[in-house]
């Protein structure tokens, strides 16, 4: 649909509507709440772990060296910043007939101020709502294949095509594009800016580096002995105990309302830890008050539950980016003889600092 044709559900202002316009409701970029944020991210980085090699042993005076073994083992992973954008064509023409009007000269090229202001809140609301909404699942742009025309694609397939990307949402013959069969297809721009955590995690359990937990779909019965006995057991006491180590179990509301439904079913006295089953973050039940369950907006949607580890206030999920600030910069303006156009871009990245210390269960 053309940028004009957007317009016409404030159109026709004849001097009787009210003067404002409704707001959506959008999620912030939640994700940073949860990671370990680096804030000056322009280039590939290097994360570096040192891990020593075990070697206490009882007094031998006869022994006079160190063992020829290696002492110790450094461990890289890597954070690569992608860069997201949104291409913005700016007409103020395009309120002549809303209220707007009384306040629009015939040559403006810039919004006026009520709906400028709107405008560009609007915009990055809803760019900030888009990468907590995608990033999760969120792949590479350069793993994505070019449309093959002899390719008949299965549901959840990506595909670039004329410079878009597109899912498959229902199964295709060969030469069925998005232009010949739009219902086939699902606009994924926005899944393919930058591999996110739910991409890399399914890498790392496919490479056996991660072991998720068994515990089937959570329920209503038993989503407490799921997560608060099987999920949270499944963490090395030696890690659970560990200095300075703090634990939240991630998940999306809906997982956290069936925990929260089988606690009290078998715990009836405990609405005091739910909050009369409507909270969003609590303790696990038996982990003295080292852990806690927080539903989180990014796994909307998801059946996975990740368990994030921290040690002194560093969290094992990473994001990156240059400032958080730059979700709603505006770059070059470009003018032109009825507005301009511009765009707003920034840096993103997403990493696990530590395979070893991930632990989560088995759904996707």
């Amino acid at each position: 649909m053309p940028a004009s044709a957007e317009i016409t559900a404030i159109s026709n202002y004849a001097g009787q509507y009210q003067q404002g316009i409704i707001r959506k409701i959008y999620n912030e970029v939640s994700m940073q709440d949860d990671a370990t944020v680096i804030r000056n991210l322009t280039a590939p980085r290097i994360m570096w772990n040192y891990e020593a090699e075990k070697g206490w042993r009882p007094l031998d005076i006869s022994i006079k060296n160190a063992p020829e073994r290696q002492q110790g083992a450094f461990k890289a992973r890597s954070i690569e910043p992608k860069i997201g954008m949104k291409m913005l064509n700016i007409i103020p023409e395009e309120l002549r007939d809303t209220f707007f009007s009384e306040q629009l000269s015939e040559n403006a090229k810039e919004y006026p101020g009520g709906f400028a202001q709107y405008f560009w809140e609007e915009q990055a609301m809803k760019t900030a709502d888009e990468i907590d909404t995608y990033s999760y699942k969120g792949v590479n742009p350069e793993d994505v294949p070019a449309y093959a025309g002899g390719t008949a694609y299965t549901v959840g397939e990506l595909m670039k095509y004329n410079k878009n990307f597109y899912k498959c949402i229902a199964a295709t013959q060969a030469g069925q594009t998005p232009d010949s069969h739009p219902a086939k297809w699902e606009d994924a721009n926005a899944l393919c800016v930058v591999k996110g955590w739910g991409t890399i995690l399914a890498e790392e359990i496919a490479a056996n580096r991660v072991v998720p937990v068994n515990l089937g779909a959570i329920t209503d019965t038993d989503g407490f002995d799921q997560i608060d006995e099987e999920l949270y057991f499944s963490i090395p006491e030696k890690v659970r105990m560990a200095k300075g180590i703090s634990i939240e179990i991630l998940c999306s509301d809906n997982t956290l309302q069936k925990r929260n439904t089988a606690l009290l079913a078998k715990y009836p006295y405990a609405k005091d830890v739910t909050q009369n089953e409507g909270n969003t973050s609590g303790y696990i039940w038996k982990s003295n008050g080292k852990a806690r369950i927080k539903a989180v907006t990014w796994l909307s949607g998801s059946e996975r539950i990740i368990v994030n580890i921290s040690q002194n206030g560093r969290k094992n999920l990473v994001m990156g980016t240059n400032v958080l600030s730059n979700f709603n910069s505006i770059g070059a303006i470009i003018q032109g003889h009825h507005g301009y156009e511009a765009s707003m871009k920034s840096i993103l990245a997403f990493q696990i600092a530590d395979p070893q210390y991930m632990f989560c269960n088995e759904r996707a």
